[in-house]
């Protein structure tokens, strides 16, 4: 139905969604035209080969990539960092669904991907806020330790000596008596 598809196709670029199809036959990976921007890649200079498509993806990330495709699990999904030419990372978050022939193999994914940047630096950006506030937290509790034992030192020299100070005008009241 031709204004369904006028309907999906509204709501994937609302979304600001790229859609991505793998032949896992072929290899050959089909995009739309926000895929590549989105992966650090011109507009039109992929080749469409799985290799391309996964080039830009972070070395640490790409592993995972190519074991979800290799297991081809039902459905898929997975946050994973690019490097942009600028030498930025790009947080991509992925969605992926098997399709599978008549007898049950796998034959193609297919997903779609969005830019998830401005959320995972916001997410960084608290953890590290946490873990600010987290050195903080032990650096008061250590400065109230130490304020404590101080006090309890002082408090015991104030203490020790009021203490000295009568013992010795006793023994002085003592010696005038006698």
């Amino acid at each position: 139905d031709v204004a369904a598809d006028d309907e999906g196709k509204r709501t994937i670029e609302a979304g600001q969604l790229g859609t991505w199809e793998l032949d896992l036959r072929t290899y050959r990976v089909t995009s739309s035209a926000r895929m590549e921007p989105m992966h650090g890649v011109a507009p039109g200079t992929s080749g469409g080969t799985l290799a391309e498509a996964i080039a830009n993806i972070h070395p640490e990330d790409r592993e995972q990539i190519l074991q979800d495709i290799s297991r081809s699990a039902d459905a898929s999904r997975r946050t994973y960092r690019v490097l942009l030419p600028d030498g930025r990372l790009r947080w991509i978050e992925g969605v992926g669904q098997t399709v599978r022939d008549e007898s049950g193999q796998p034959t193609q994914i297919l997903g779609v991907c969005f830019d998830v940047t401005e959320m995972k630096e916001a997410e960084i950006a608290l953890r590290e806020t946490l873990e600010c506030l987290e050195e903080e937290q032990e650096l008061l509790r250590h400065t109230i330790e130490f304020q404590e034992q101080e006090r309890q030192l002082v408090t015991f020299e104030i203490h020790d000596g009021l203490v000295q100070f009568a013992t010795g005008a006793l023994m002085q009241l003592e010696a005038i008596r006698a």
